[in-house]
């Protein structure tokens, strides 16, 4: 059996050789959290990026769900009017470090996320474009959906009113559709938000597979066409059902065979400190590393 499984990935590097040139020198690492606490989940994509600056030839994936539901808002919102501070209750509230608005994250979705190196971009194994590398992103995880019996297309423009600067500060993330974003049924299903930082890549996303459960927080148009009800939390053995059907996508897409992340001693301290940070700095713009 072992032998069976050495000769297929054999297969596959050669396959791929042909497919991808940096296919012997590009790693995609792998990492998945089920019921991690919220401070947790926005330190390690903040790690995931930290990372990635300082490497080349490196894509690194995770699939996560929530121990507790919380509030992310977008790096450049407004916090007076990401949120309605008066309805938050116990929910915590995290300020992402990539844009895009408000949304709440329930028990019951999945939500993903990925970084890549500068040099892969430069190279053309993702577009250096912003927009079309969303777009990218989009088709894998439309793939992705279909192994769930998930019918869904990616937005190809923008709701008008996003444009309005208020709106953007003012409205939740799930209120409206924007470019890339994915729908099913007509209804957005999966939301995501884009960082680039000196040529290297963050994007993570909700993957909302169960619905959308609103929070008052973060009160949605009453025309708005999302379900709101009361969702069932992702189960562990849901949550091991989806990883290898989620990483196998991108490992066929980025033409690679993935490796599980394993963490060394230094870097389970590093994503301690950055915990902490968080936690302490949960509303402040963590910019680590200025733009460029």
């Amino acid at each position: 059996m072992y032998l069976l499984f050495l000769l297929q990935n054999l297969y596959m590097l050669l396959e791929n050789a042909f497919k991808n040139p940096y296919c012997f020198t590009m790693k995609l690492l792998t990492f998945n959290h089920f019921n991690a606490n919220p401070f947790f989940n926005m330190a390690f994509d903040e790690w995931m990026f930290q990372k990635v600056l300082g490497a080349n030839s490196l894509i690194m994936l995770r699939l996560y769900s929530w121990s507790e539901g919380t509030i992310t808002f977008g790096f450049n919102q407004q916090q007076e009017k990401a949120f309605v501070q008066s309805q938050l209750g116990n929910t915590p509230v995290i300020r992402r470090v990539t844009g895009g608005r408000g949304l709440f994250h329930d028990e019951s979705e999945l939500t993903y996320s990925i970084a890549i190196s500068a040099d892969l971009i430069k190279n053309k194994i993702i577009s250096e474009s912003i927009s079309v590398a969303s777009e990218e992103i989009a088709k894998i995880l439309i793939l992705f959906l279909k192994e769930l019996r998930i019918t869904s297309d990616y937005v190809r423009q923008s709701a008008k009113i996003e444009k309005d600067k208020n709106y953007f500060h003012q409205a939740p993330c799930f209120d409206s559709f924007s470019k890339n974003e994915i729908i099913a049924n007509e209804k957005k299903i999966i939301a995501s938000a884009q960082r680039r930082i000196s040529g290297s890549l963050l994007q993570h996303g909700s993957i909302k597979i169960k619905g959308l459960e609103q929070h008052k927080a973060l009160p949605l148009d009453e025309s708005n066409p999302m379900t709101e009800n009361k969702i069932s939390r992702i189960t562990a053995k849901e949550f091991q059902r989806y990883k290898p059907l989620f990483f196998k996508k991108f490992e066929e897409y980025f033409s690679v065979v993935q490796s599980l992340g394993i963490l060394s001693a230094s870097e389970k301290e590093e994503l301690k400190s950055r915990e902490k940070m968080v936690l302490k700095k949960s509303i402040e713009k963590r910019d680590f590393i200025k733009q460029s």
